[in-house]
């Protein structure tokens, strides 16, 4: 009679461990990052979370690997959360190059997806290399922060940091 209970137990537990790894594998596949609340989504959990930057961004940009540094320059990190919001027009120097730029502005995105796809875009192409050892990743309320300012387009450029060996 006991073997009849041990069956039913390893059946009940093996269904347990089934479920638990659809569940996992469902969520894998929906690109859930899971953190707790409050915290951001960092570089490396950014990895998972390209989406936005496929969709939106990589019909134009195939890779930026020169972001991480003029992320770190002087102003960089102000200047791309306003580049997203208000989008950009007008001539800029982008590695060495002088360029006539129109970038539409990503204003109605959430702020989270701003911040999530900037930490995407630093974590990827080997930008985090040029970042410094201290750099924080991007947060909602810094994105929140900077909506204040009420740019318009061809103000954008201007806050575009001097890079000294490309300028």
């Amino acid at each position: 009679m006991r073997h009849i209970y041990a069956y039913r137990i390893t059946y009940v537990l093996a269904a347990l461990i089934v479920a638990a790894a659809v569940v996992f594998a469902w969520l894998r596949s929906r690109e859930l990052v899971l953190v707790p609340e409050g915290e951001v989504v960092g570089e490396a959990a950014a990895a998972f979370r390209g989406d936005r930057y496929q969709e939106a961004c990589s019909a134009c940009h195939a890779e930026l690997p020169y972001l991480g540094e003029l992320a770190a320059a002087r102003g960089g990190r102000d200047y791309l959360v306003q580049l997203f919001l208000f989008g950009l027009e007008g001539e800029v120097i982008i590695q060495g190059s002088r360029q006539q730029l129109e970038h539409q502005p990503y204003g109605d995105w959430a702020d989270d997806a701003i911040a999530e796809t900037l930490n995407y875009m630093l974590a990827s192409w080997g930008n985090q290399e040029t970042l410094p050892e201290d750099w924080e990743p991007y947060r909602p309320a810094e994105v929140e922060g900077a909506r204040q300012l009420e740019l318009v387009p061809e103000e954008v450029p201007g806050k575009r940091p001097k890079l000294e060996e490309h300028e």
